[in-house]
């Protein structure tokens, strides 16, 4: 099925492969082993993390692993995500993929730490809508994320947990 939109209508799009290579930049730039990544997400093995490193391979983390790196990484989603602008005057439309539960506190990071743009594409590569959300998550305001895991911002511009 396919619907005429205006020429001038732009959709934000996650770029994959541009955000593999920064997921990689970013951990190398930080001195990270991919051991030290696995060790914290609790994975037996880490070809998962080498996956979402490699522009080949077109794989993203889950959009909660994606809000842990930026925690990891002390960088916000914006800084993680790597927008592309397809502009087109026609929009296919096609079965999205199942809905995966997106917890509240990961939804309520990406309000708070990203811009529209990335909102939007990460609404679309994910297939939710921060909308429906947005009354649980204002409701739940001092539960935040950044509260909940007591997150401080250090002089060295990352975040640490405080156990």
């Amino acid at each position: 099925m396919q619907y005429k939109i205006s020429p001038s209508f732009s959709i934000p799009v996650i770029d994959v492969k541009a955000t593999s290579e920064n997921l990689k930049r970013l951990r190398e730039d930080r001195g990270i082993k991919v051991r030290v990544i696995q060790k914290m997400f609790g994975m037996e093995y880490p070809q998962a993390i080498y996956s979402w490193e490699n522009p080949d391979d077109k794989t993203l983390p889950r959009l909660d692993n994606l809000v842990t790196l930026a925690k990891i990484y002390g960088v916000s989603m914006d800084e993680i995500i790597v927008i592309k602008t397809e502009e087109t005057t026609e929009l296919s439309v096609c079965e999205p993929p199942p809905y995966r539960e997106i917890s509240k506190s990961t939804l309520d990071f990406i309000t708070r730490y990203s811009s529209l743009e990335t909102k939007s594409a990460l609404e679309r590569h994910f297939v939710f809508s921060l909308m429906q959300f947005s009354s649980i998550i204002f409701a739940h305001s001092t539960n935040s994320l950044f509260n909940f895991l007591n997150f401080s911002h250090t002089s060295s511009a990352s975040f640490t947990a405080s156990t």
